[in-house]
């Protein structure tokens, strides 16, 4: 079965994915300089944000599932498991943030209990998809047995979505510090410790999805 993930990419698709990255730095190197600049709040923005995405990483998840399904390929359903966590994460950092379905939050949140889920999701997402990649190099080409696809799917998929939940409930339970430096507080970093090994893993995984070449099986 041809799917996104192995068919072999156009010139002028090649040339629309490097302009839209060079886009993309263009503005955050414009934004940049200006973080610090405190704008008019938009309240929903946040929520409309985060369906966005879970909206997008669910059907990213169900579309990579059912191609697994089909070719019972391992990468298939690693990337599909990285897209359920990312899907189940930002939905439960969404219940539990300060002020969108109550002042504190669902789900009994404790005060960072959603900034918490904003560091698992940005940083469980990447390390999924370098899981990914391993189950393509490391996992035998041949396919799945058909007896064992179900259980395989339960572990690759189903496994990260169960991590994602477990997450919450130690954000919910566990009085973790902040994840993000104060606003006064002076360093040598320009952000915190947490953040930036957050920023060091997807640079990891993206470099990782780089020289892997498109995962293509």
């Amino acid at each position: 079965m041809e799917g996104i993930l192995t068919q072999y990419t156009t010139r002028r698709q090649r040339w629309f994915g490097a302009l839209t990255a060079l886009a993309i730095v263009l503005t955050l190197g414009v934004a940049a300089p200006h973080a610090d600049v405190a704008l008019p709040a938009v309240e929903p923005f946040m929520p409309m944000c985060a369906l966005t995405v879970f909206t997008t990483a669910s059907l990213t998840a169900f579309f990579l599932g059912a191609q697994f399904t089909v070719t019972r390929q391992p990468v298939f359903g690693a990337l599909g498991g990285a897209y359920a966590f990312t899907a189940l994460a930002v939905a439960l950092q969404l219940l539990t943030f300060p002020g969108v379905f109550s002042p504190q939050g669902l789900l009994g949140a404790l005060p960072r209990s959603a900034m918490w889920m904003w560091i698992f999701w940005h940083a469980g997402f990447p390390c999924f998809v370098m899981i990914a990649l391993l189950a393509r190099d490391r996992l035998a080409r041949a396919p799945i047995d058909a007896r064992h696809t179900r259980g395989w799917a339960f572990v690759l998929i189903g496994g990260p979505a169960i991590v994602a939940a477990l997450l919450c409930v130690l954000t919910l339970r566990v009085p973790l510090p902040s994840a993000f430096r104060p606003p006064a507080e002076t360093s040598v970093l320009p952000v915190g410790g947490i953040v930036l090994a957050v920023w060091l893993v997807n640079a990891l995984a993206l470099t990782a999805v780089l020289i892997a070449g498109r995962l293509r099986t």
